[in-house]
């Protein structure tokens, strides 16, 4: 009975391991994979484990306890039948806690699996950094400009207390570098710099509760260069 409890742990055990490995994996898809993978063997162990627990409650009874010590001879049957009544109570109460633990497992694998969904959304949604074709040998000052300049984009995201991912509107966004570009994220969690001169800038993002981000990003010409923020809540 106590080997069953033993197996359930140190299958948890490995179940917590496993997310840590997943985490570490680069490739959203591949994470995402992992993540899911895990899901199916925690609720595959939950059912074998409420299984031995409907098993351990007909045990239990009083009617099948005394049949369990029928056949053992004692002139104490009493001491037998609740020496059988504490080890069933012991594996019993062992495997409700694996199934308590088991239960905050999953949930913390399914807010996993939904982060890293959209943090492939993020990363594949958005389009990829691509150069300005050259048509013909003689351009127009619009064109040269645009071959002069790089865009700036990305999205603004914060994981909730639920472990949910969710866009942050209107959080502050400041460009330092030969001037000071300040912007605000849209609706969507999104923003955008436009006409960037080639070089070497410093972004600030910011929003009510949350932890101020800086980053070194380097803006090339005529490319887009996208930096995704996920905001860290602050101090109360």
């Amino acid at each position: 009975m106590r080997g069953k409890v033993t197996v359930v742990s140190i299958v948890l055990v490995f179940a917590f391991a496993s997310i840590v490995t997943a985490q570490e994996i680069s490739s959203p898809v591949e994470k995402i994979a992992s993540l899911k993978q895990q899901l199916m063997k925690i609720e595959r162990i939950e059912t074998e484990a409420r299984i031995r627990l409907e098993e351990l409650g007909e045990q239990l009874n009083p009617e099948n306890i005394e049949l369990a010590v029928a056949g053992i001879g004692s002139t104490h049957p009493e001491e037998l039948r609740e020496y059988r009544r504490k080890l069933l109570t012991i594996e019993r109460d062992g495997i409700q806690t694996q199934l308590d633990q088991l239960e905050e497992h999953r949930a913390r694998i399914k807010a996993a699996i939904v982060a890293a969904e959209y943090a492939a959304y993020l990363k594949y949604a958005l389009p990829s950094p691509t150069p300005t074709p050259v048509t013909s040998p003689c351009t127009t000052t619009i064109d040269e400009a645009r071959t002069v300049t790089g865009r700036l984009k990305g999205a603004i995201i914060a994981i909730g207390s639920d472990a949910q991912p969710y866009k942050v509107a209107g959080a502050k966004l400041k460009l330092k570098g030969m001037l000071l570009i300040e912007a605000s994220s849209n609706d969507q969690g999104e923003y955008e710099f436009t006409n960037l001169s080639n070089g070497d800038y410093t972004l600030e993002v910011s929003a009510p509760g949350f932890k101020t981000l800086s980053k070194l990003v380097t803006v090339q010409a005529g490319e887009v260069l996208i930096e995704n923020f996920t905001l860290e809540v602050g101090e109360q």
